[in-house]
């Protein structure tokens, strides 16, 4: 992870601001991390999602939020979405993960009390395996009067936290 890299990338946007009220910063990172390490050592975040497809070939593990949506009955608030992307891919596309009730038109009873019917989200570290390739996309909606050092901070704490190896230990049930 070079974090030079993306103070450098920072320092631009913030000099070079575009006409635009918040921009979707992305930075993503080729990474060597075993996936099953990867969940047992993210699984107790804050907005843990993962998501294995059914071929096997592609997992996505993120946590956070850098955008959220929250619908109490319609998906049509979301399929009209844009954002300003500023990404060190060139071709960089948005994984928004999340779901929604079977009926959404339904009032919610228990014990759906307080879950939302519609909520999709951006995560704001994502995790993707997809064949032989492993990458972690960081995602975070900025403003013109965001903070470099506060978001170079995120980054050296994931940068330590990958680095820290655990050791799960299997025990056996009698």
């Amino acid at each position: 992870m070079n974090i030079n890299a993306i103070n450098k990338r920072l320092k631009i946007l913030k000099k070079n601001w575009p006409n635009k009220k918040s921009i979707l910063f992305r930075h993503r990172f080729t990474i060597d991390e075993n996936q099953m390490h990867i969940f047992k050592k993210y699984i107790d975040k804050d907005d843990f999602l993962y998501m294995r497809f059914p071929d096997k070939e592609k997992t996505l593990i993120g946590y956070g939020q850098a955008v959220k949506h929250i619908s109490k009955n319609s998906f049509s608030q979301f399929s009209d979405r844009k954002y300003n992307i500023k990404s060190n891919v060139k071709s960089d596309h948005v994984d928004i993960l999340g779901g929604a009730g079977f009926n959404i038109k339904k009032s919610e009873e228990y014990p759906w009390e307080g879950i939302p019917a519609v909520q999709f989200t951006i995560p704001r570290f994502l995790f993707s395996f997809i064949k032989n390739k492993m990458h972690l996309t960081y995602s975070c909606l900025i403003t013109k009067h965001f903070k470099i050092n506060e978001l170079l901070h995120e980054f050296e704490e994931l940068q330590n936290s990958l680095s820290y190896k655990t050791n799960y230990k299997k025990t056996k049930i009698k």
